[in-house]
């Protein structure tokens, strides 16, 4: 179910979240989607001797993802809600490229290459859910553990999926415990700036962890610690 928030009367989705929408997107396996992502990020991220044959691979993935966006009736430009820092980060890192001689237009490029990244991620995750993602790497793992131990006798468990759907799940879980302390600080009159960014930190990384906790003793209780830690 999507996450939302109200704001001054107005809804704002949590971003990297599911929307529960019926479009064509929704329905291609999350598989599919997921090997799509690093594939595309790849291409995008490869810089050519000519700038035309860079620039246009990103001019490209942005027409595709907008594309895609639209048909899974997600309005692309909310694919870039909770950019805000890595904005920041890249537009600081672009100036202090440019300041020490280096390429100005590589740093550029760089930026707008890891912004269609992450529009990219954030629409693989607004029309797949995790049990889907999670679903599609233990298949994934379960077709390349019969291949490389096929000739043995002991039957291989997976253990590299269950890891990596992990890590899958905590970039959303971090972008709603984010926006709940925002909406919390808000609620208490505390204005924007680094003075609410050093109050955000603690609150959102102590949610995390606890969240963090409670998933280890989830798995432990079903079974699954030996898979974890062998």
């Amino acid at each position: 179910m999507a996450l939302k928030h109200s704001r001054e009367g107005a809804e704002r989705s949590t971003p990297w979240a599911y929307r529960t929408k019926q479009s064509p997107v929704h329905r291609i396996p999350a598989g599919i989607k997921l090997l799509a992502l690093p594939v595309l990020s790849l291409v995008i991220l490869r810089r050519y001797d000519s700038p035309v044959l860079s620039i246009l691979p990103l001019a490209l993935a942005v027409l595709l993802i907008g594309a895609v966006s639209l048909a899974a009736k997600i309005r692309p430009w909310e694919l870039l809600a909770g950019s805000r820092p890595l904005i920041v980060t890249l537009g600081a890192v672009t100036l202090l490229r440019a300041v020490s001689g280096q390429d100005f237009a590589a740093g550029i490029f760089f930026a707008a290459a890891l912004l269609v990244s992450f529009c990219a991620g954030a629409l693989l995750f607004a029309t797949s859910t995790m049990t889907e993602l999670c679903a599609a790497l233990g298949r994934a793992e379960l077709f390349l553990l019969k291949i490389f131990y096929r000739f043995r006798a002991r039957r291989q468990r997976p253990r590299l999926s269950l890891a990596v759907a992990l890590m899958l799940a905590f970039i959303p879980r971090f972008f709603v415990s984010w926006e709940d302390a925002v909406l919390a600080c808000e609620g208490r009159g505390k204005k924007a700036g680094l003075d609410r960014i050093r109050i955000l930190l603690p609150l959102t990384i102590e949610r995390l962890m606890k969240n963090a906790a409670e998933t280890a003793a989830a798995l432990e209780s079903r079974g699954f610690g030996d898979i974890l830690y062998p």
